[in-house]
């Protein structure tokens, strides 16, 4: 049983290492990915970005990587939220604030409700996303100075929208100590432009307005047109309405929704044959080396029980042997006295283990005729029994490793047993065979018993 232990251990770490790279390279590559997903997606190549994130969440499924799964699963929300395919985004933001929620990662939490924040504020869901905010405070001051700049400018962007403006002040001020953030700039100049501080709201929108990001220059076009409207000044916001109009076509075009979602799904339909692929050499890999490991397992218990009775048998013929000896040496003395003691030694030896194996033997056949059971059972305490009931009745086991085709021991116990007069309930009983168990044993003994010889 330990050598089947082994062999199943060294089967299971073969094929482990078969299906995948060395894990430091692997992460490494993923990492790359990452880095390079990112860069084309400053630059505006989404489909590009995409490729990546989707080679590295390959890489981090197969290596079972949760920091490098929360990496690019938060990078794969933004970049379809972008598309404007809003459920794709939705299942990854789900997939990572469901992780960081049952992890203990403050810098995670915090990254997850922002996007999922971002991700309903997008779809026009302001009271789900405003619910994400709140939950955004408890965890804001983790994560990277980027990170921290950001979720300070949301939480500030929220109590902004709540009209709550000395709370919006606050985290917007929290936001500029660490890093400028164009949003935090849009933000301050909506604060200024209720004030009635137009001239300073102005030049806040123009600092917002230089982020090379199409999306949130149209939505600070757009906060600044209403605050023009507001203003009275309605020639300026319907200029600024009208540069918005070919912006949204340029931004549409590079976010090409349906081209990210047709590499999304082409995607993942080759991962899912890849996963298929793999796993159908592992199972063919595991059935081949489990077939090996059955067949020597089945010669290997044929070769123990055959070396049992060779055991017996041998022993027995060395005592004859060594009994043949003794006689001999008889004859010639006193000088041959010492070879005689030392094969006195060796017959009382070898009738010892002789003695033992028939010892255990006789107490499992009292046992078994007292109404006791095999459940904890080995198979040296059936091969034992087997070898002491050749003293009651040798004739009948040698009958059975004769007329039949290498009976197993549990086999050659159950015929020994009905032999013995046993009902087929009390065999059963002894056993612990339902009454399909025993018939399906009587019947496979019957087809091994060998066809008689016509010389």
């Amino acid at each position: 049983m330990h050598k089947i232990k082994l062999l199943i251990s060294l089967l299971l770490l073969l094929t482990a290492c078969g299906c995948t790279q060395p894990s430091h390279d692997s992460q490494q590559q993923a990492k790359e990915y990452i880095t390079q997903g990112v860069r084309l997606y400053k630059e505006e190549m989404a489909d590009s970005a995409l490729l990546n994130f989707k080679k590295a969440e390959q890489i981090a499924t197969e290596l079972h990587d949760d920091s490098l799964l929360f990496a690019v699963r938060s990078n794969l929300a933004k970049v379809n939220a972008r598309a404007g395919n809003y459920p794709l985004a939705m299942h990854y933001a789900t997939q990572i604030y469901h992780d960081a929620m049952h992890g203990t990662d403050l810098s995670r939490r915090a990254t997850a409700c922002n996007i999922m924040a971002v991700i309903y504020d997008m779809r026009g869901d302001t009271a789900r996303a405003f619910g994400y905010i709140k939950q955004l405070k408890q965890y804001a001051g983790y994560g990277t100075p980027y990170d921290k700049a950001y979720f300070a400018t949301n939480l500030g962007v929220y109590y902004m929208r709540k009209h709550q403006d000395g709370k919006a002040l606050a985290y917007l001020s929290q936001a500029f100590s660490i890093m400028p953030v164009a949003d935090a700039y849009c933000a301050l100049a909506v604060i200024y432009g209720r004030r009635g501080h137009f001239t300073a709201a102005d030049s806040l929108y123009r600092k917002a307005l230089q982020t090379p990001d199409l999306y949130y220059k149209i939505t600070f076009l757009s906060a600044l047109a209403t605050q023009y409207g507001e203003m009275g000044k309605f020639k300026e916001a319907f200029d600024l309405s009208q540069r918005i109009m070919p912006l949204k076509d340029t931004l549409t075009m590079r976010q090409q929704t349906a081209r990210i979602q047709a590499l999304q799904l082409r995607f993942d339909q080759q991962l899912m044959r890849h996963k298929m692929e793999r796993n159908m050499l592992v199972a063919v890999a595991v059935i081949f080396f489990l077939l090996i490991i059955g067949v020597w397992y089945v010669l290997h218990t044929r070769m123990k029980q055959q070396r049992m009775s060779e055991l017996i048998s041998n022993s027995q013929s060395l005592v004859d042997s060594y009994t043949r000896q003794i006689e001999t040496l008889k004859q010639h003395g006193q000088e041959a006295a010492q070879q005689t003691k030392e094969l006195r030694r060796r017959i009382t030896s070898l009738q010892k283990k002789q003695a033992a194996i028939l010892a255990k033997g006789h107490e499992h056949y009292n046992s078994i005729v007292a109404g006791g059971r095999t459940a904890l059972w080995k198979k040296e305490d059936f091969e034992n029994f087997i070898e002491y009931y050749k003293v009651i009745d040798l004739q009948y086991v040698l009958h059975l490793e004769t007329e039949y085709n290498n009976l197993s021991h549990t086999n050659k116990f159950f015929m020994i047993l009905l032999h013995m007069g046993m009902s087929e309930e009390e065999v059963q009983q002894a056993m612990g065979l339902s009454n399909g168990a025993f018939r399906t044993i009587k019947y496979r003994i019957k087809k091994k018993q060998l066809e008689p010889s016509h010389e």
